[in-house]
Parts: C-alpha cells; sequence; structure tokens
C-alpha cells in the first residue's frame, strides 16, 4: 500500500478516538496562524471570548501548561455534566428531607374575624364565646361580629408502612444520583485519556510525516543536481516532486488531526479553544496502568465496580419498594389530631372563651373501585421492566470487557508485528540508499523503500497508540479507571 493512501487511512482509524510517547517534551499543538493560508481553520463567527458574552472562563487564570494530571483535574472540575450531576443529587437530598416530614407533627396557628347574619353560626360562635344569653331569638339574631383564634396539631399514627417506604425510596435515589455521577466520571476520564491519547498518536505521526519529508526534500536537492548534471531522467525527478507533495499533504492531515483532538478536550474542560493551554506530553502514559489479566478477572472487577451496574441494582431495590408500596394502599390509616381555639364579639381574650378537642380518626377504604390492584399491577409490571434492563445492562458490561480484552491482545500482538516489520524496513532503505548514493538503484526503487519504511513507521505509531487505547478501555469497562490518577500511575 502506497503511503499515501495509508497515512489518510490511520488518520481515519483514529479520528472516531476521543499519546504513545514522544518525550518527554513539550507538544506545542498548532495554532491557525502555523497552517497555509488555504488549509488555516477557519475562526468562529464570534469569538465568546472576544465579543464580550463570554462566560466566567473568560476571565479565570489558566495555567500556561498542563499535563493529563491537570487535564484531568480541569474535566473533573469544569465539565457542566458533573455540575448536572451534583445538581439531582441535591434535589435528592431535598426529597429526603421532604419525605421525613410525614414522622413530624402538623402544627398550625389561625385568627378568623367574620361578621354575619347567620342564626346558625350565631349560635355556636356565641355558645364557644361563654357568650349564650337565656331568652335570645335564634331566628332573627341580627349581625354579629367574631374573632377566633385556634392552635392545631396533627400526627400519622399508622400509613400501611409506606411513610418509612418514602424515605427508603428517597436514600436510594441519592444513592442512584451518586452512581450515575461515578458512572459519568468513569466516562469523562476515559474520554480524557482516550483524547489525549489520540493527540500523542497523531503528533507521532505529525513527527513520522516530518521526517518522511525531511528525507524526501534532502533527496530532492541532490536529485535536482543529478538533473543538472544530465545523469538522471525528467521522470525520475518529477518523481520525487510528487512524492515531496504527498508528503506536504500528509504533515497537514496530521496537523488536523492534532487540532480537531484539540477542539475534543477543550470541549471536556469547559473551555473555549481559543483558551486551552500548552500540552506538555509524558513517555508512557497507559502502558503502566494496573490492567487485569485475565478475563474472568476483568468480569469479576466490573462486576463489582461498573456504577451503572450498582444504578441498576439501586433501581431494583426501589421498583420492589414501590411494589410494597401498592401493596399496602389499601391499609388502614390512623391519625391522632387536636384543636385549642376561643371566640369573642372583641380581640381581646381572657382565657375563659378556650374550647379544646382531642380525637382520633380511623379510616379505611374498603373498597376503592379496583384502584390498589392496578397500582400494584403496574408497580409489579415496572420491577419485571428493570429487571430486563438490569440483565441488558450486564451484558453490555460483559461484552464490552469482551471486546476491550480482545482489543488488547489484537494491538499488542500489532505492536510486536509492526516493530518487525520496522527494523526489516529500516534496514532495506539504508542499503538501497546506499545503493542509490553509489548509482546502483533508480529512484522508483529509492521510493518504494522510503515508502515502505514511512508506512512502517506509522504502523508502529498507531500499534503504540491502539495498545493504550485498549488498555484504557478495558479499565473503563471494568470500572478501574476512575479509581486511578496519573500521579499513581507515574508511580508504577
Amino acid at each position: 500500500m502506497k503511503a499515501r493512501i495509508l497515512f489518510p487511512a490511520l488518520l481515519l482509524g483514529l479520528a472516531p478516538l476521543t499519546g504513545g510517547c514522544a518525550g518527554p517534551t513539550v507538544a506545542t499543538i498548532p495554532a491557525a496562524e502555523d497552517f497555509p493560508a488555504d488549509v488555516a481553520p477557519k475562526a468562529p463567527l464570534m469569538d465568546p471570548v472576544q465579543s464580550g458574552t463570554s462566560p466566567a472562563f473568560a476571565h479565570e487564570d489558566l495555567p500556561e501548561q498542563i499535563d493529563l494530571e491537570t487535564a484531568v483535574a480541569m474535566v473533573l472540575t469544569r465539565n457542566p455534566e458533573l455540575d448536572l450531576a451534583a445538581a439531582h443529587i441535591a434535589q435528592a437530598e431535598a426529597e429526603i428531607a421532604a419525605s421525613r416530614v410525614a414522622f413530624r407533627p402538623r402544627i398550625g396557628l389561625d385568627l378568623e374575624y367574620l361578621r354575619a347574619d347567620a342564626p346558625s353560626t350565631y349560635l355556636f360562635k356565641t355558645i364557644d364565646a361563654r357568650g349564650f344569653q337565656a331568652g335570645t331569638d335564634f331566628n332573627d339574631p341580627g349581625t354579629f361580629n367574631n374573632w377566633e383564634a385556634g392552635l392545631s396539631f396533627g400526627y400519622n399514627l399508622y400509613a400501611g408502612g409506606n411513610s418509612k417506604r418514602e424515605v427508603r425510596i428517597a436514600e436510594l435515589q441519592r444513592e442512584l444520583g451518586m452512581a450515575q455521577s461515578s458512572a459519568l466520571r468513569n466516562r469523562l476520564l476515559a474520554a480524557t485519556y482516550q483524547v489525549w491519547l489520540h493527540m500523542q498518536g497523531t503528533t507521532l505521526l505529525q513527527q513520522t510525516a516530518e521526517s518522511s519529508f525531511e528525507t524526501v526534500t534532502a533527496q530532492r536537492v541532490e536529485m535536482q543536481l543529478r538533473f543538472e548534471e544530465g545523469t538522471v531522467l525528467k521522470a525520475d525527478l518529477l518523481s520525487l516532486d510528487a512524492r515531496l507533495a504527498a508528503t506536504e499533504a500528509d504533515r497537514l492531515a496530521a496537523r488536523h488531526a492534532v487540532h480537531s483532538s484539540k477542539v475534543a478536550l477543550a470541549s471536556l474542560m469547559g473551555l473555549p479553544m481559543s483558551s486551552l493551554p500548552e500540552l506538555v506530553f509524558k513517555d508512557g502514559l497507559a502502558r503502566h496502568l494496573n490492567t487485569p489479566g485475565t478475563l474472568p478477572e476483568s468480569l469479576a472487577d466490573a462486576l463489582r465496580q461498573r456504577s451503572e451496574l450498582e444504578a441498576s441494582r439501586l433501581r431494583l431495590t426501589q421498583a420492589g419498594i414501590r411494589v410494597d408500596q401498592a401493596d399496602a394502599s389499601d391499609h388502614p390509616q390512623l391519625d391522632v389530631f387536636g384543636r385549642v381555639w376561643a371566640d369573642n364579639p372583641e380581640l381581646s381574650f381572657d382565657g375563659s372563651e378556650a374550647n379544646w378537642v382531642v380525637g382520633i380518626a380511623l379510616s379505611w377504604d374498603l373498597f376503592d373501585g379496583g384502584a390498589t390492584e392496578a397500582r400494584s399491577a403496574r408497580a409489579r409490571a415496572s420491577r419485571l421492566a428493570l429487571q430486563a434492563l438490569d440483565r441488558s445492562t450486564w451484558l453490555q458490561v460483559q461484552e464490552e470487557v469482551e471486546q476491550a480484552h480482545l482489543q488488547l491482545e489484537d494491538a499488542f500482538a500489532q505492536r510486536q508485528v509492526a516493530g518487525r516489520g520496522l527494523t526489516a524496513s529500516e534496514e532495506s532503505f539504508r542499503l538501497v540508499q546506499v545503493q542509490f548514493e553509489e548509482g546502483l538503484a533508480n529512484v522508483t526503487r529509492y521510493l518504494e523503500a522510503e515508502q515502505m519504511l514511512t508506512d512502517a513507521r506509522y504502523r508502529v505509531a498507531l500499534a503504540e497508540l491502539a495498545e493504550q487505547q485498549a488498555r484504557t478501555a478495558l479499565l473503563q469497562a471494568t470500572g478501574s479507571l476512575q479509581h486511578l490518577t496519573p500521579a499513581e500511575e507515574d508511580v508504577r
């Protein structure tokens, strides 16, 4: 396969991933002014930092350089999805507080004024005010005023256990929110690692393209001298020109790939691309990660650590409680209540008008038209659906772990093969280059050897990147990635 065809194919393979190690070095991501005028990335119509409509990040102090550890910290503190997850947890906390209200008494204070001409109201208010006078004509008491002040309370003694279930459901919702936040953290970490790896990989490809460009450029200068001396044909010179143009195109393609990764990383950090600091790549990013050794161990880790599975179990527990809650909705309810109040035509109570009442009330729906059965059936159906979703989630996690293991095994084998191929290509190119300089090999043979060497370098870079990405994917699939930090990796 020709290098001009292989290189875009490699970049297409990298593009879906969201470095491979060239260091320790500081990799300066190309800015727009580094691109030729005809391929420079177009600036947005309005940069939020320049337009005056920028959010708070436009005014904050950002570091001039960041490494992976800093990038991860910035993603985990700035990504808006984590803020949304935190808001959901706060909502769950409020629901817990609201559900516990049922275990507290209700106390109310009321003050009422009325002016009326109503015989029955006059009778009861006058009696409660201790102002009844014999001989009063209750058919025509006339207009009267009344003030009434009261203090009431109520407390539920029994509601079929549903109050406790509401508290438990709210507590499980908080745990569910925390599990979902943990799963989101795992995904964001994986995305950050993959984007970082992608940038390192494309930077390596860019360096390979630069090396190829320099090699062909040097040979083009020598070929021009030979052409002027009449020792080579015009066709040989044109072949080198075509190869030189191909290597230049490869350099631009690699720059664009790095630029796209920069956009993705800035998005994860909640930054505009123009505010992203310079990136510092270190050697050996993911090869030191402590990935599980066997598939059964990985599956056991995933079953224990994947937050998606924990969230599924919490939903199932909630569904079981809701079934019990629906079944208990036809149980009796027992409440105690009381009230102290006083009536007086004037707003001046001396205590003699005080009235009080205390009682206990039992309420029980003997027949609710089938509403309880309907609620129970709906709750059971919901639980069955969640049980099916739980099995589906586990199968998906299992597939992710198995696929990651296969990808890691394949990437390891590909890296070994690519390494052997690079050794052979380097030696072949060295021999052909000597022969070409001595006039024993034509330009076609030289270009073939150079293409083989460039292809071999591309394959090694891609294989190293694929291996590290597979390691990261396996850690994500087992739920282990969120328990690691770059600092821990450096120690290993």
